[in-house]
């Protein structure tokens, strides 16, 4: 692959232009919040995205010739909040479906933001990007530095700075340090040891093995060309990054962020040896047989702490949850089954004993929101964008792009906005082949007014899906404060609520909270129960009516429905045992407890290494 494009190949001492600048702020924002995976905040963003495009749409059709970018990767991902949003009208509008659609315009119109700008000022805004994506990395290694770590940014030692999530914090860094290590820019090159100690600091076992099969595709493109000074400083950074890994590992992670400035400092001292050396070809060799060694010493030190087995683990689980979700799809596979539909639809479908309110494969989960339409327009947009970048040459970007797509296949990094957006930028990188580009631009006539078009459809989106995260949002509050009037109030007046299973379980909590036990039996009879949780709280509340019967049909029933559900086996054995059930109930319990320890002790289930075996009795 030839290097004819990189990343950052234009002049580092021109300004960015307005609407990068916008780009990369409201990206840094959304990072920062949790990495939009509330729906809310990607709204939020959304509405200011769509409004600075637009101006700049209008903008760049007064100055003809200024934009060369492409809006048709923009047109696909918001193709997948429409199918999302179809798909959640087809089987009954909700506030979750409007809430969860809308991040994908919202995203789209972060794409377009990006896409429409000039070649070499979408070359800056990507390095502004990178260099947001370093101070992010000493950021979170400094929040984990700090005595006892700080609560949600690390979790059992491991990074989750900035989307609490430390997997996919991972992918984040991982690509980041793949695109500094490609860079023309030195400084930038010599920076990538703080993303790449963030990302060893995840302790993410996918991240961390994909960046290592992207590190040396990258590294064989530039042996290829004969830049064995890049070869030697990328292997070198790398190895510095992991041997102060190795040794955090050892002092404590009280030292991240000394330990990677350790690394920044021997690895600044090491490009600039290696730009002396003077034969550049046996100095990779040895760099690249450094990082060999230090990248078995990282192997050996994660396993000893036994991340190792359990990335195992936790690999046959996503498994088990990818054949179950694969055959949902296959059920639905037009337009799914609705947007996070499956957080309530995966315990009556799982054949081992997990939760998971997302699929870890980010495909499966895009099939069951939006359909396999849906995933079609999003690998579509993938794969255009590959196409490009490698038309181009451009293999730092074109080795990031596949690592977030091919992570992304085996966890829930799609769920993120932040990491969408992130990936659209890559993705938009580089505008349409030149015979195409002409029929594309936004210089043409009919460019304008469909670009309009687009932008004012995700504004309404993310103004929609604002309008639907509040409503939940404040639902959810209510139920904490035990408001059901409130709640009630809601579903009375807005039909949107009335048919949402999370809306109607915030209800169910508010009432139990309340003890309004003659309202919450009257709400939810067998047949309107959706949740575990709703069964619960109307079991206890027939059994303060003395409705024993009841109570008991409604819980075993819901036990027979979901084998895998341990937590509602156990309240609800202790629920019955309170109770003292009556003989037949008690037998219903063993055969449902004989059947779920049946399945969590065969096929995949049973490599899976956490299956509890149930009590079969209630005494």
């Amino acid at each position: 692959m030839a290097r004819k494009n990189q990343v950052t190949d234009s002049p580092s001492n021109v300004p960015l232009p307005w609407e990068g600048a916008a780009f990369v702020g409201l990206l840094g924002v959304l990072m920062l919040w949790q990495g939009g995976y509330y729906a809310a905040a990607s709204c939020v963003v959304g509405l200011l995205a769509a409004g600075c495009a637009a101006f700049s749409a209008i903008v760049s059709a007064r100055a003809r010739g200024r934009r060369d970018g492409s809006i048709a990767i923009s047109l696909l991902i918001a193709g997948v909040g429409a199918c999302s949003l179809a798909s959640s009208a087809v089987h009954g509008l909700t506030l979750t479906g409007v809430a969860e659609s809308a991040p994908w315009f919202a995203v789209a119109a972060l794409a377009f933001l990006h896409a429409v700008l000039p070649d070499a000022a979408r070359a800056r805004t990507m390095r502004a990007v990178v260099w947001l994506g370093v101070a992010i990395a000493v950021l979170g290694l400094a929040l984990m530095s700090m005595p006892g770590g700080v609560e949600g940014a690390v979790n059992a030692g491991r990074l989750q700075f900035p989307f609490q999530y430390a997997n996919t914090s991972g992918t984040f860094f991982a690509a980041c340090a793949l695109l500094a290590l490609g860079s023309e820019s030195a400084r930038l090159r010599r920076a990538a040891s703080f993303p790449l100690a963030a990302l060893l600091f995840t302790q993410s076992a996918g991240a961390c093995g994909l960046f290592a099969c992207a590190l040396v595709a990258l590294c064989a493109c530039r042996w290829r060309e004969g830049a064995f000074v890049h070869v030697a400083e990328a292997a070198a950074l790398t190895a510095c990054a992991a041997g102060a890994f190795v040794l955090c590992l050892v002092v404590g992670t009280g030292w991240a962020l000394a330990a990677a400035a350790g690394a920044f400092a021997a690895g600044s001292l090491a490009v600039r040896r290696l730009a002396r050396a003077k034969n550049a070809r046996r100095t990779a060799l040895f760099a690249c047989a450094l990082l060999v060694a230090c990248t078995l010493a990282c192997v050996e030190a994660l396993a000893q702490t036994g991340r190792a087995a359990q990335a195992g683990r936790t690999f046959v689980e996503r498994l088990v949850q990818m054949g179950d979700a694969a055959a949902v799809v296959a059920a639905n596979p037009a337009l799914g089954i609705g947007p996070d539909v499956w957080r309530f639809l995966y315990p009556y479908v799982q054949s081992a004993q997990y939760t998971a309110t997302s699929v870890h494969c980010g495909y499966l989960q895009i099939a069951l929101d939006a359909g396999l339409a849906g995933a079609a327009l999003f690998v579509a947009a993938i794969v255009m964008g590959v196409k490009r970048a490698a038309s181009c040459g451009n293999a730092p970007v074109v080795c990031a792009i596949l690592l977030i797509a091919v992570h992304g296949a085996f966890d829930i990094d799609f769920q993120f906005a932040a990491l969408l957006a992130f990936l659209a930028m890559l993705l938009t990188l580089h505008a349409a082949p030149e015979p195409r580009r002409r029929s594309r631009s936004l210089d043409r006539a009919w460019g304008l007014p469909l670009a309009l078009l687009f932008l004012v459809a995700s504004f309404a989106a993310s103004g929609f899906g604002l309008w639907a995260a509040s409503a939940k949002d404040a639902s959810a509050s209510a139920a904490a404060k035990a408001d059901a009037a409130a709640i009630r109030q809601v579903l009375e007046q807005n039909p949107l609520a009335k048919r949402d299973d999370s809306v109607r379980s915030d209800y169910a909590e508010a009432l139990r909270r309340a003890g309004a036990w003659s309202e919450l039996a009257k709400a939810f009879s067998e047949d309107s129960i959706a949740s575990a949780e709703q069964a619960l709280y109307a079991a206890e509340a027939l059994y303060a009516f003395g409705d024993d019967a009841r109570a008991e049909d409604i819980l075993l029933a819901e036990l027979e429905r979901e084998p895998g559900n341990v937590d509602l086996f156990e309240s609800a054995r202790l629920l019955l045992a309170s109770h003292d059930a009556g003989e037949e109930a008690r037998e219903r319990y063993r055969q449902a407890a004989a059947r779920a320890n049946a399945m969590a002790s065969t096929g995949l289930a049973a490599l899976i290494g956490n299956q509890e075996q149930l009590p079969e009795t209630l005494a």
